[in-house]
Formats: structure tokens, C-alpha cells, sequence
């Protein structure tokens, strides 16, 4: 599918001379080192040395690095050591499903309490928040310290979700339970994430399917919807038959300081019940991934990175046809696998409570450009998966992370064009569970694919190309300081 405005990832001269050609791009300003508040003693020592004059050398001009080849990631023989597999030829998929292989042991599950990641209000946390140091970090990395969540923010959440718990037991049920999943539990929110919440009640139970558990869902949201604060505006309603999860989407209004400033809105997406659609506990899949990402810094590194280019790009929806959020952050752990930058047995361990927000720690062992383009190189790679699937008619082909990182057909009867099983439906024996279920489009699927080709073009071009990139990254990055009344 073409899209409506000039492709900024075009050939390498035009990468190169990017600033001339993308409008887009020329209007962002230049990186510049992030500055450092001086201490007292640092200053009175600067101020000192000021008033000596001193020659200084002039410094030689930097080699210029040389580009390393361009590397593609063999899906379908990750290690070096494996036996050549023919993509088509290697998956088994029987009349009845695929081939799913053992069931692996099922993880624990802990239960998560309200979190609080930051104790102070909105208002303190104004005064208290402020930019992280990078120095010493790549571009990528001091990009990533513009995106991480401030203090505000976290603020921000917590009083969200302590209203919505205040909503729930007024309108609902007095033992109504809010919970927080997503990207909150897993450690990979950014400033500006959404925040989701399920609600949970003891007359409710443990149901996830059935025309009469969807009224029921839709029956407990619409009560909330006639219990909403000031501080809470309907931003949309997914309550429809067909929607597997009834949602209900609301805005979150923060209130202003006492300047009369105002911070922008915060998505806040509530659902109900304990159990997604497919029987799996909801946050299942979340602490398997914190589990795993809490083995490596540069694993998280790379799923905020690659999260914040398809907000971007404008690729992050299911509802859209796209990739979820949830389905960017598992092919990054599947590409960390067969990479060997990550065992293959990091999902196996579950995480235990709602973890701390990334930090600026992990802008200091931040993935290289030429991981990141690596990773988009192996997306470009499913081409031939969606090609297959059109020669043969089977079901879609894609991959699974559990017990191993392979590829994998999907079920014959799966609309979708590519297939990525869930990890936390497979850790709990339900088979063949597609977080991709929402990319249904051959049109957007090859779109999508073009655009990760192209980052990975970017990534590679130019005298700077992580910097072009991390420029990209970070523009518009969203912001919970404080926005002045018009």
C-alpha cells in the first residue's frame, strides 16, 4: 500500500541528503549533546581555569569508520552450527492445526497489586522531575532518554489508576479489583503510554467466552461509563459483538497546576474479568516478557526502540490491521534468541510484581544501530512467508517463541497473513493463539514489511546514520511537562 507522503527512507544519497529532500526532516533541529548542570565546585574550578590562557592543539579529524556489510537474519537457520532448512518445506501442519510440538511446563502466576511508582502527586512530581544524563551514551541511547517515562508521568498513572479503583468500588462491586497489564507490567512503557486496566469482581468469575460473558462485560463498562469524574472523558467505545474484548477508552485529565497549566491527556483502556478471550490469564504474557527482559538491558532497549519507530510510523494497532505493541516487543525477543544475544529459555521464568520504569541505566548499554537494523532486516524477512502462504493456501506461516524460537504454521481457518503465536497461551497447553490475528491485510502486511526494509536502508546510509535515526526517534517525542494555556 502506498503511502499518502514522501517515503523518507529512499535510496542512500537520498538518506545523506535527507535534511534537503523530507520536509518531515528538515524540520527537526540538530542533535546536540545534552547539557550537564554544573556543581558549584565544578564551576568555581571552570571559572578559574578561564582565567589562563591556554593553547590548545588543534585536533586531527576523525577516521572515518568503516561500514560494516549488511547482515540479514536467517529465520529459518538462526545459528551458524544449524543444517539449511527450506522455509516452505521445514513446517508440518496437519488437516486439524499445526504442529506445536511438547507443551511446555506451565509458569507461575503471581497475582499484582496496585502499583505505585512514584509516591509523589502530580503537582510534586512537576517540581521533581528531570532530564536524565547521557553522557557517554550513542545516539540511539540519548534518544531513548528523551522517550523514558519522567516522574510526572509516573505520578500521573498511579492517580489514574487509584481513581479508576475509587470508580470501580463505587459503581460496580465493593470488592472490585483494578489491575494494571500491558506495557506497565512488563517494563516497557514510555512517556505518553497508554495505561491499561481490567477490573475484576468475585460475582464474575473466571469466564473469557460466550455470547452471555460479552453482555456481562459490556454490562459492568457501561455502568462505569454513568459513574466517570471531571477528570475522566470517553474517547471511544469498542463494545460491539465482534470485538473479542469489549473496551472501554477513556482520556484521562490531569489537573492543572496552580499556575493554570495543564498536561496533556493520558489513554487509559479498561476492560473486564481476569481472562483475555482465549482463556489465558490477562498479564500472563506480560510477566513472561518482564521475566525475560530483566536478563538483558539491551533486550529492553530494543523493544522500547523498536515500539517508539511504529508509533511513529503509525504501525502499533491491531484494530488497525497492524502489529499490536504486544506482537513488536515478542518479535524482538524471538530476533534476541536466534541472534543468541538471549537464551532461549528467558520466557520460561515469570515475573513477579509491576517492575520499576526503565531508566536512564539502560541508555548506557543501548543496542547499535546495527542491531536495530538487523532486527528490522529479519521483519523484511517475512516477505517469503506471506509469499508461501499464497502459493499453497495453507494457513498462515510465521513463528512461535516457545518451548523454541521457530518458524510455524498457524491454523488453516486463521484469517490472518501471518502467524505469531502467543507464548502465555502455549505456556498454559492452548495452541495455535495468534497475536497477530489483527494483520489481515496482504496490502498492509507488505507495507509494513517495506517500511521495517527501509529503516534498516536508513540505519545503514549516511556519514551518521544513527543519528539520522535517532533524530526520527525522538521528534514529537511525547511530553507530561507542563503545556501553557493558549
Amino acid at each position: 500500500m502506498a503511502s499518502a507522503v514522501e517515503d523518507p527512507y529512499g535510496s542512500e544519497e537520498e538518506i545523506i541528503l535527507v535534511a534537503q529532500d523530507d520536509p518531515y526532516m528538515a524540520s527537526l533541529p540538530e542533535a546536540e549533546e545534552p547539557r550537564v548542570e554544573e556543581s558549584p565546585a565544578a564551576k568555581a574550578a571552570t571559572a578559574r581555569t578561564q582565567t589562563k590562557k591556554q593553547v590548545r592543539p588543534k585536533r586531527k579529524p576523525k577516521a572515518k569508520p568503516r561500514r560494516r556489510p549488511t547482515q540479514t537474519v536467517d529465520l529459518t537457520n538462526p545459528r551458524e552450527d544449524a543444517a539449511p532448512v527450506h522455509p516452505v518445506a521445514s513446517w508440518q501442519a496437519s488437516a486439524s492445526g499445526p504442529d506445536y510440538g511438547d507443551n511446555s511446563a506451565t509458569p507461575a502466576i503471581f497475582e499484582t497489586a496496585i502499583p505505585v511508582p512514584a509516591k509523589a502527586t502530580v503537582k510534586e512530581a512537576v517540581a521533581e522531575s528531570a532530564p536524565p544524563t547521557t553522557s557517554g551514551t550513542g545516539p540511539l541511547g540519548r534518544a531513548l532518554a528523551t522517550l523514558l517515562p519522567s516522574t510526572s508521568f509516573q505520578a500521573m498513572l498511579t492517580e489514574a489508576l487509584a481513581l479508576v479503583q475509587e470508580m470501580a468500588l463505587r459503581c460496580l462491586s465493593s470488592d472490585a479489583e483494578v489491575k494494571p497489564f500491558g506495557s506497565l507490567l512488563q517494563g516497557t512503557f514510555l512517556e505518553g503510554s497508554d495505561l491499561d486496566l481490567y477490573i475484576t469482581t468475585a460475582a464474575m468469575g473466571n469466564q473469557s467466552k460466550g455470547h452471555l460473558w460479552h453482555k456481562v462485560q459490556v454490562s459492568h463498562l457501561q455502568r462505569l461509563m454513568q459513574g466517570l469524574p471531571e477528570s475522566f472523558q470517553v474517547k471511544e467505545t469498542r463494545l460491539d459483538w465482534h470485538v473479542r474484548v469489549p473496551i472501554l477508552i477513556l482520556d484521562f485529565l490531569p489537573p492543572a497546576t496552580p499556575s493554570g497549566d495543564n498536561f496533556p491527556p493520558i489513554q487509559v483502556d479498561v476492560s473486564m474479568g481476569d481472562m483475555d478471550s482465549s482463556g489465558v490469564r490477562k498479564g500472563h504474557v506480560d510477566r513472561l516478557i518482564q521475566g525475560a527482559l530483566s536478563r538483558s538491558p539491551k533486550a529492553a532497549c530494543l523493544v522500547l526502540l523498536v515500539k517508539r519507530w511504529a508509533k511513529i510510523e503509525g504501525l502499533n494497532k491491531s484494530f488497525e490491521g497492524h502489529l499490536s505493541p504486544l506482537a513488536w516487543t515478542l518479535l524482538c525477543l524471538y530476533f534476541l534468541v536466534v541472534t543468541d544475544r538471549l537464551q532461549q529459555n528467558a520466557l520460561s521464568a515469570s515475573g513477579w510484581d509491576v517492575p520499576s520504569p526503565p531508566s536512564a541505566q539502560l541508555c548506557e548499554s543501548c543496542v547499535s544501530h546495527e542491531e536495530l537494523a538487523e532486527f528490522f532486516d529479519m521483519v523484511a524477512g517475512f516477505q517469503k512467508f506471506l509469499e508461501s502462504r499464497e502459493n499453497d493456501g495453507r494457513g498462515p506461516m510465521g513463528i512461535r517463541l516457545m518451548p523454541d524460537c521457530r518458524p510455524l504454521t498457524g491454523r488453516p481457518d486463521d484469517p490472518a497473513v501471518f502467524f505469531l503465536e502467543d507464548p502465555a497461551a502455549r505456556a498454559v497447553s492452548i495452541n495455535g493463539v495468534n497475536v497477530a490475528r489483527g494483520v489481515k491485510s496482504p496490502e498492509k502486511w507488505r507495507h509494513l514489511l517495506s517500511r521495517c526494509g527501509g529503516a534498516a536502508k536508513a540505519l545503514r546510509a549516511g556519514a551518521n546514520p544513527a543519528d539520522f535515526f535517532a533524530r526520527r526517534l525522538a521528534a514529537g517525542a511525547p511530553k507530561s511537562t507542563i503545556r501553557s494555556k493558549a
